[in-house]
């Protein structure tokens, strides 16, 4: 009977654990969720990137078509190029979609580079110095790689088998892009390595990439004008020197 009595008066089992457990679930998923949002936001941030610097740079490229076909009509001997019909919609859609997946993959190996520093030294230079040399060592190689097998396999080129295109565009341009990269990127690493917030890494890396295609592509601008006006001058020398010599020759 008193075994009974105390069976019955033992207190019920709490449900406690279990909603402590719930709330656990509930607070993983709420930092999957935004984990997701932040790698999404990041895409976003770098595909309106990479639009907006091939609309710079395809606009460049049209007013600077339109000029070599004007200076050619001038020339009979010229055969005027073709010029570029309005907007390249299919190599935007490109970089477009190259755009989304280099935030998406940036946000992740900023975010590792960043954690895994941290256990490499407390020295902020030379955290710094590491997660830059990390950066070129690791990403950058792979990041051209990727950029240019993206490229050529969404071009959907049918002139040559898939495998034979990506393996001539990267011994092509491999190379050129990666010491190009370095010898931009090295300095621009520093700064937001140094500088900037982890959080805000991806979006610096994307404005700093826009201002670097504008850049280039008003050099690129410059570059074909003074060429032109080498070439206008060196044509009008001769007939200077010409018309020079018919001068000497009527008076003698």
């Amino acid at each position: 009977m008193a075994a009974t009595m105390r069976t019955i008066a033992a207190p019920h089992p709490s449900h406690r654990p279990r909603a402590r457990h719930r709330s656990r679930v509930v607070r993983t998923n709420a930092l999957e969720i935004a984990d997701v949002v932040r790698v999404a936001t990041d895409g976003g941030v770098v595909l309106a990137g990479y639009v907006a610097s091939d609309l710079v740079a395809q606009a460049s490229e049209s007013r600077t078509a339109t000029r070599d076909a004007d200076e050619c009509r001038s020339d009979d001997e010229c055969r005027v190029p073709a010029a570029p019909q309005g907007l390249d919609v299919i190599r935007l859609n490109r970089y477009a979609a190259f755009g989304w997946f280099d935030g998406c993959i940036s946000h992740v190996f900023i975010r590792w580079l960043d954690a895994s520093s941290l256990e490499w030294t407390n020295d902020a230079v030379l955290r710094c110095f590491e997660q830059v040399a990390v950066d070129m060592a690791l990403f950058s190689p792979c990041w051209c790689a990727l950029f240019l097998i993206s490229m050529e396999a969404m071009m959907m080129d049918t002139r040559l088998p898939l495998r034979a295109s990506v393996s001539a565009r990267l011994k092509g341009e491999f190379n050129d892009l990666l010491a190009g990269n370095l010898a931009f990127w090295i300095p621009a690493n520093a700064v937001v390595f140094g500088a900037v917030p982890v959080d805000y890494r991806v979006a610096t890396f994307s404005a700093i990439n826009f201002a670097y295609t504008v850049a280039l592509s008003l050099w690129a601008e410059g570059e074909k004008e003074k060429s032109g006006d080498d070439v206008e001058e060196r044509v009008v020398e001769p007939a200077r020197e010409a018309e020079v010599v018919e001068e000497v020759v009527e008076k003698i």
